[in-house]
């Protein structure tokens, strides 16, 4: 899995070597370190692991709210209160959360039960008095100009325009200088190339990300991944046989930042049983004890062909299923049993079975096609299950799976990035090497792109993920994209606190 970002469900559990638990990047404080040494002994013993909050998920069907430029309603117009936006943070864990689990202390206590049928988002309230505010970044910004920026002249900013407009869906609710952008930028004209370049270099001022790794390397290291389209069916049968699953009812997750405000970004995954001593959160089953005990039958949320293929969509933690009627099912991150994940691919690495530089997505199918036998042997080996939610369907096909912004990502115009680093919503330049289609050489590239996105593996300044699209080739191309790169943000003229 060299090649292969391992989104949405790469854990950062107190069972991995102590040097991959960045306490001072979470800005923990002395004794919080101490709380969380302390509470992870006690989870090792116990066999369930902390984890942070999800940040690869968009919030459950119906939940979210967009605006449009144009939708402004005044808060003293309506008794609506102000629509919470779809961004998940360390505050607020809104991703794949439904009003069962919002439920009080007790054996009661499910997440994930499934919501029937696709709500209307809520009309979301926009107060242009409000100023938004995005937090503080933690690296260091430098300002230059944009005649600094290599390549910038070279790109098509008119492309990058849809992208921003997604972006205004969720950057509108937060005030301004969001809302006035988002008006101003929706009076232009796409074909007018001018007039979209006039709207960045004068809305927007640059700031490169010089903050070093613990490497010391100010180049950021880009990795790539896509929305996989398999062929599936909402009933099972002799073709498609390979279940995906959708949140089981049992499934808890325990928020314990009330008793320690410094684990406000993580969570207990387990599932709650009646004991002796009283009611207990245990450990929920790793994906080896779901497969072999049929612990998931009734969770079935679609099945495909390949189990293979069913693998890998957990992986990029979002796609969609062909349906034997043409028709597309898109299905969305919903849940993660907490079990930290283990790479296939560095386990066929110890084994000798691939060399680092073979284990690739493609270098693992390739390892199955010629050992079927040691399927199950391979993939038990991850003990981390995704579940998924079905997502509402669209009809347009540039739109890709919400990300953690909550609005569709853009094909070669979205990012993933660490959000302590890059707020969500921020434009960003981003100067790196894309790797060719069909096998050509690699092209140096600087784009104009949007943190719309955010995964587990996207830890720390110098990390970004960027979005290929959708199906096959679109997954070809992310698998071979791993390459320095420079991040420049664009922070908007008026924006406080940044």
């Amino acid at each position: 899995m060299s090649h292969i970002v391992l989104r949405s469900f790469l854990r950062l559990s107190f069972n991995q070597p102590r040097s991959s638990f960045n306490t001072k990047g979470l800005g923990h404080t002395a004794s919080s370190k101490g709380v969380l040494l302390a509470l992870g002994f006690l989870l090792l013993a116990s066999g369930c692991s902390l984890t942070p909050v999800e940040q690869a998920a968009a919030p459950i069907v119906g939940g979210e709210a967009r605006a449009t430029p144009g939708s402004i309603a005044r808060p003293d117009q309506t008794s609506q209160e102000p629509a919470r936006s779809s961004e998940v943070s360390g505050q607020d864990d809104s991703s794949g959360q439904t009003a069962a689990s919002q439920a009080g202390p007790g054996p009661q206590i499910q997440e994930g039960q499934v919501i029937k049928g696709v709500a209307e988002p809520a009309r979301p309230v926009i107060d242009p008095n409000r100023q938004a505010s995005l937090g503080r970044s933690i690296g260091q910004l430098q300002a230059l100009g944009f005649d600094q920026l290599e390549g910038w002249k070279e790109d098509r900013l008119e492309d990058a325009l849809l992208a921003w407009r997604r972006n205004c869906e969720a950057m509108m609710i937060k005030g301004q200088p969001f809302v006035r952008l988002c008006e101003e930028s929706s009076r232009i004209d796409p074909n007018e190339h001018a007039a979209v370049r006039r709207f960045f270099e004068t809305q927007f001022e640059p700031r490169r990300l010089v903050t070093a790794g613990p490497s010391g390397r100010n180049q950021n290291t880009i990795t790539g991944y896509y929305e996989p389209v398999l062929k599936g069916s909402r009933t099972p049968s002799e073709v498609y046989k390979v279940p995906l699953y959708k949140t089981p009812a049992d499934l808890v997750t325990v928020k314990l930042d009330k008793q320690y405000p410094a684990l406000q970004s993580y969570r207990l995954r387990g599932r709650l049983v009646q004991t002796e001593a009283g009611a207990e959160i245990q450990p929920y089953p790793s994906r080896a004890e779901l497969d072999t005990q049929g612990l998931l039958k009734g969770y079935e949320i679609a099945w495909v062909t390949d189990p293979i293929e069913a693998f890998f969509l957990q992986i990029q933690g979002s796609g969609k299923i062909k349906l034997e009627d043409g028709s597309y099912m898109r299905l969305g991150y919903a849940n993660q049993n907490g079990h930290p994940y283990v790479s296939i691919g560095r386990w066929l690495v110890s084994q000798g079975e691939l060399t680092l530089a073979q284990a690739s997505m493609q270098g693992i199918q390739a390892w199955l096609n010629r050992n079927p036998q040691r399927q199950n042997e391979l993939l038990h080996q991850n003990p981390s299950v995704v579940f998924f939610r079905e997502l509402p369907p669209t009809n347009d096909p540039t739109e890709g799976p919400l990300g953690s912004l909550g609005v569709p990502l853009t094909a070669g115009r979205s990012l993933a990035v660490d959000p302590r680093y890059v707020a969500l919503g921020l434009p960003v330049v981003l100067s790196t090497r894309l790797p060719g289609e069909s096998g050509q050489k690699p092209q140096a590239v600087t784009r104009l792109v949007f943190a719309q996105d955010t995964g587990s593996a996207i830890q720390g300044p110098h990390r970004g993920d960027f979005f290929f699209g959708s199906g096959p080739e679109a997954g070809q191309r992310a698998g071979r994209m791993k390459y320095d790169g420079e991040m420049v943000v664009l922070i908007p003229k008026g924006l406080q606190g940044y």
